[in-house]
């Protein structure tokens, strides 16, 4: 057969296979009553396609064109794209993993498939087996959004290795999923996970593992994991590279809520990151050249922020706010961060709306540190070991003509809370470059005012 054009008016009922060397274009309804293939050059859906079955499709020449719902009526099995130029969804896409001989996989697009768009509210893939959607392979410049990913008994989203450039992942709700909410597997290049809310996943919220580069995790909601929020992961050595972390809300997971392993270039920004069982950020393993900035780390259930290992270096952090986290701040193990030297400080003493404050830093001669002062509340700690920083006052940078220099330095006492604590952190800079960031320094209270 060469091309298939089904008539309007009816239902068109598929039991199995059915393969042409030109076109397929169904112009009515169709139900699935048996695990159907379809093969040919191009294939379109004009009507709804509906039956509790498996759908694989293989366009060798073009694309495949779903006009209305899949699935909408009586959820589908499974749905599989083999092969097509590009994938269109304008209507929602439901699948559920308890249809007769449904799959494992509820969603699969195999290897080297591009250009896929499924964006249509009210998208599902439940309850499936293994993982919910799958990308075989790269599947550059597609877009999946929308999508209720639950209760799967794998992961919510697999991306494994290939050419992903391009592709997003956005508002979707993944929640109870067996394994990892979402999972980068391998080298997928620039993918970006865009506000999706993830809650309740049996091991990790976002994991990226192995030679990711250029990822980007911006505006999502990882909440209730039972391991860790989001993190990174080595394999064979190989760990991802010049990824950003921002914009995120990272709460209540049962171990840390970021982890870091091994990442160089990463950059952690402007996320809310509380209420984790364990640290709130952790680097480990070598991570490298990491920039902290500008994120709020809060009530996590020991340290607000880890450099753990003797390979872990160059990784600043600078400008968090910082504040009852069980711990303490910022804590260097194991040669983190090369165990930078924290500052001292010995006064902090508001006069004439003014707060002046006087210390000292020490290192080699020539060194070049950035100081960054902050201010705590009353209330945020018992004692001056526990002082971190809420409020940033402000920064100083400071070159050593010798071994120590002082770091006395006066900003405006303005916000600055009367019998608060203010402490401080060395960042260092090579050629004006941030790099390993110290511990806070014992705080000191203010006094006068």
């Amino acid at each position: 057969m060469r091309d298939l054009v089904s008539q309007g008016g009816g239902v068109t009922t598929l039991t199995g296979p059915l393969v042409t060397t030109g076109s397929q274009r169904f112009s009515e309804a169709v139900t699935l009553a048996g695990s159907t293939g379809l093969q040919g050059t191009t294939i379109a859906f004009d009507g709804t396609v509906d039956g509790p079955r498996n759908l694989a499709l293989t366009a060798t020449g073009g694309p495949i064109n779903f006009a209305a719902a899949v699935g909408g009526t009586t959820p589908l099995g499974s749905l599989v794209i083999n092969r097509a130029t590009s994938t269109t969804a304008a209507g929602r896409v439901v699948l559920n993993g308890t249809a007769t001989g449904a799959y494992r996989t509820g969603l699969l697009i195999a290897a080297g498939v591009n250009n896929v768009t499924m964006t249509q509210t009210g998208n599902s893939v439940t309850g499936f087996q293994g993982n919910g959607v799958v990308l075989q392979g790269g599947s550059r410049a597609s877009v999946f959004a929308n999508f209720a990913l639950a209760a799967n008994g794998e992961s919510g989203f697999l991306v494994q290795a290939g050419d992903t450039t391009g592709t997003v992942i956005r508002h979707n709700a993944i929640t109870g999923n067996g394994f990892n909410g979402i999972w980068l597997s391998g080298a997928t290049p620039s993918v970006s996970i865009l506000g999706n809310t993830l809650t309740g996943n049996n091991n990790n919220g976002i994991v990226v593992s192995g030679p990711a580069t250029g990822v980007l995790i911006n505006g999502n909601t990882v909440t209730g994991s039972g391991l860790t929020g989001i993190r990174t992961e080595v394999v064979a050595g190989l760990a991802p590279s010049a990824m950003t972390i921002s914009g995120n809300t990272v709460r209540n997971n049962q171990e840390n809520g970021i982890i870091l392993a091994g990442n160089s270039g990463t950059t952690v920004t402007s996320n809310v990151v509380t209420e984790n069982r364990l640290q709130g950020i952790t680097l480990t393993l070598g991570a490298t050249q990491t920039t902290i900035d500008s994120n709020q780390i809060y009530k996590n259930g020991a340290f607000g922020v880890v450099v753990s290992g003797a390979s872990t270096l160059g990784n600043s952090i600078l400008s968090n706010s910082m504040y009852l986290n069980v711990n303490g701040g910022i804590a260097l193990l194991d040669g983190g961060n090369r165990g930078q030297v924290r500052p001292t400080l010995t006064s902090a003493q508001i006069a004439n709306g003014r707060l002046a404050i006087a210390g000292s830093i020490t290192g080699q001669a020539g060194d070049v540190f950035r100081i960054q002062y902050f201010s705590s509340r009353v209330t945020d700690a018992a004692t001056n070991a526990k002082v971190e920083g809420r409020t940033l006052i402000g920064f100083r940078d400071v070159q050593l003509t010798g071994t120590s220099a002082s770091i006395n330095a006066s900003f405006s006492s303005l916000g600055v809370p009367s019998k608060g604590w203010v402490s401080a952190t060395a960042t260092r800079l090579t050629n004006g470059t941030p790099g390993n960031t110290s511990e806070f320094a014992l705080g000191v209270r203010v006094t006068g005012g």
